[in-house]
């Protein structure tokens, strides 16, 4: 609420109600309250604000609320219900501990003589009754607020509290009823992986066949009738050097490492401490 925005909420909590507060037009507000709450703000802040204005203030906030959790996929009416247990007696244990208040509130709520029947039969009348007074509850706190029969907040109410931002307008049109459900958005498509085009490789002309000519041999051109084949060179003898001899070198012993022996330092005689001398005693002077 407002009060908890502005760090005001425990600052001074009114605890006793006013005994004059059922005189009020709106006594479920407790107008003194919220008055000693508008004179601090104003001392502290030096600003002018009234007692409707701060009121205000909070329905912006619970409505502000209201359209968050509505962004979250939460905030209508199957979301304001309390647990199934704190809507009456769950087990038959339970009804029987309190059985004179469970009958009473039968014959005087319901009408409903609990005589001859059984302890399940009673919670389930008893329950149907609590569930369609807190269904008529919900509905007297929309129509309050200003919302729809699920809880959203109208169009018309956040235009009148000031809180008509486009982005809240968008959102709450969605929840209301008759508006069109939205449809998934599809997936967008992976675009295509790229492929190397392929070029059609050029047809090239065949060559056209040559003629046999006469007297032409496979892979070998005509030779004229005199043309004969000449006579390889004779080869010419190299004498190759000889290589000198190289006497062997022997191999020198490989010289042993030794290892260095550090000599240990001659361990010094510890001289015995001298003994203190005693002190020479004072030689008494002859009278």
């Amino acid at each position: 609420t407002w009060f908890g925005l502005q760090g005001l909420c425990k600052l001074p909590w009114n605890d006793v109600e006013p005994a004059d507060n059922a005189k009020h037009a709106e006594p479920n507000k407790v107008p003194e309250h919220v008055q000693n709450y508008v004179d601090i703000y104003n001392a502290i802040t030096g600003e002018k604000i009234t007692k409707e204005e701060l009121i205000r203030q909070s329905e912006r906030v619970y409505n502000f609320q209201r359209v968050f959790n509505l962004k979250m996929g939460h905030g209508k009416r199957p979301e304001d219900w309390p647990p199934y247990r704190a809507m009456g007696p769950v087990t038959v244990e339970e009804y029987e501990s309190r059985a004179e208040r469970y009958d009473k509130a039968l014959r005087e709520k319901q009408g409903i003589d609990p005589a001859g029947k059984s302890t399940e039969e009673k919670i389930k009348l008893l329950r149907q009754y609590r569930v369609q007074q807190y269904e008529g509850l919900l509905d007297a706190v929309y129509k309050r607020r200003g919302w729809s029969n699920e809880g959203v907040p109208t169009v018309e109410h956040l235009k009148e509290i000031g809180i008509d931002l486009p982005e809240v307008i968008e959102l709450v049109k969605r929840h209301l009823p008759g508006a069109v459900p939205a449809r998934p958005a599809a997936a967008p498509k992976a675009p295509a992986s790229p492929k190397a085009k392929r070029r059609p490789a050029k047809k090239t002309a065949k060559p056209a066949p040559k003629s046999k000519k006469p007297g032409a041999k496979k892979g070998g051109k005509k030779r004229s009738q005199g043309a004969r084949r000449a006579k390889p060179a004779p080869a010419r003898s190299v004498k190759r050097k000889a290589k000198p001899a190289v006497a062997k070198a022997r191999r020198a012993k490989p010289v042993k490492k030794t290892k260095l022996v550090r000599r240990s330092k001659p361990i010094r005689k510890i001289k015995p401490a001298r003994k203190a001398k005693p002190a020479r005693k004072g030689k008494s002077k002859k009278k």
